[in-house]
Protein backbone atom coordinates (compact mmCIF):
# COMPACT_ATOMS: atom_id res chain seq x y z
CA UNK A 1 0.00 0.00 0.00
CA UNK A 2 2.30 2.61 0.83
CA UNK A 3 4.76 2.00 -2.31
CA UNK A 4 1.18 3.20 -4.13
CA UNK A 5 0.98 6.11 -2.47
CA UNK A 6 2.87 9.09 -3.33
CA UNK A 7 5.98 10.59 -1.53
CA UNK A 8 3.87 13.63 -0.22
CA UNK A 9 1.33 11.55 0.93
CA UNK A 10 4.11 9.32 2.63
CA UNK A 11 5.29 12.32 3.97
CA UNK A 12 2.35 13.17 5.55
CA UNK A 13 1.77 9.97 7.04
CA UNK A 14 5.77 10.30 8.51
CA UNK A 15 4.69 13.39 10.13
CA UNK A 16 1.31 12.45 11.71
CA UNK A 17 2.81 9.54 13.02
CA UNK A 18 5.88 11.51 14.44
CA UNK A 19 3.09 14.00 16.23
CA UNK A 20 1.33 11.43 17.71
CA UNK A 21 4.41 9.80 18.85
CA UNK A 22 5.81 12.84 20.64
CA UNK A 23 2.33 13.30 22.16
CA UNK A 24 2.88 9.97 23.85
CA UNK A 25 6.08 11.01 25.01
CA UNK A 26 7.84 8.66 22.69
CA UNK A 27 10.48 11.46 21.53
CA UNK A 28 13.38 8.67 19.59
CA UNK A 29 10.52 7.33 17.36
CA UNK A 30 9.07 10.65 16.89
CA UNK A 31 12.48 11.93 15.88
CA UNK A 32 12.53 9.01 13.38
CA UNK A 33 9.67 9.96 11.65
CA UNK A 34 10.00 13.52 11.41
CA UNK A 35 13.25 13.24 10.18
CA UNK A 36 11.73 10.52 7.56
CA UNK A 37 8.91 13.07 6.41
CA UNK A 38 11.57 15.57 5.81
CA UNK A 39 13.56 13.22 3.65
CA UNK A 40 10.61 12.86 1.79
CA UNK A 41 9.47 16.22 1.34
CA UNK A 42 11.48 19.30 3.33
CA UNK A 43 9.13 21.97 2.82
CA UNK A 44 6.95 20.34 6.67
CA UNK A 45 7.04 23.17 9.16
CA UNK A 46 5.18 20.90 11.35
CA UNK A 47 7.97 18.33 10.88
CA UNK A 48 10.94 20.97 11.82
CA UNK A 49 9.08 22.18 14.56
CA UNK A 50 8.91 19.14 15.87
CA UNK A 51 12.33 18.31 15.62
CA UNK A 52 12.73 21.39 17.79
CA UNK A 53 10.32 20.18 20.64
CA UNK A 54 12.91 17.05 20.96
CA UNK A 55 16.05 19.23 20.99
CA UNK A 56 14.20 21.11 23.75
CA UNK A 57 13.71 18.15 25.68
CA UNK A 58 17.55 17.52 25.07
CA UNK A 59 18.46 20.62 25.79
CA UNK A 60 20.62 20.48 22.29
CA UNK A 61 20.29 24.38 22.16
CA UNK A 62 21.86 24.84 18.30
CA UNK A 63 19.70 22.07 17.72
CA UNK A 64 16.79 24.03 18.55
CA UNK A 65 17.46 27.16 17.20
CA UNK A 66 18.22 25.71 14.02
CA UNK A 67 15.23 23.82 13.84
CA UNK A 68 12.76 26.81 14.93
CA UNK A 69 14.75 29.01 12.54
CA UNK A 70 13.82 26.56 9.37
CA UNK A 71 9.93 26.03 10.65
CA UNK A 72 9.98 30.00 10.53
CA UNK A 73 11.62 30.29 6.84
CA UNK A 74 8.84 27.98 5.77
CA UNK A 75 5.73 29.48 8.10
CA UNK A 76 6.54 33.17 8.94
CA UNK A 77 3.41 33.54 10.57
CA UNK A 78 3.74 30.64 13.40
CA UNK A 79 3.67 32.12 16.32
CA UNK A 80 4.87 29.36 18.85
CA UNK A 81 7.52 28.89 16.73
CA UNK A 82 8.56 32.43 16.62
CA UNK A 83 7.83 32.86 20.64
CA UNK A 84 9.96 30.35 21.04
CA UNK A 85 13.21 31.28 18.67
CA UNK A 86 12.98 34.85 19.97
CA UNK A 87 13.18 33.61 23.51
CA UNK A 88 16.06 31.52 22.70
CA UNK A 89 17.61 34.12 21.35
Amino acid sequence: MAACSSPEQRAQQHLESGIELLEQGDKIKASLEFRSALQLKEDLPDAWYGLSQIEEANQNWQAVAATLKRTLELDPKRIDALTRYARLM
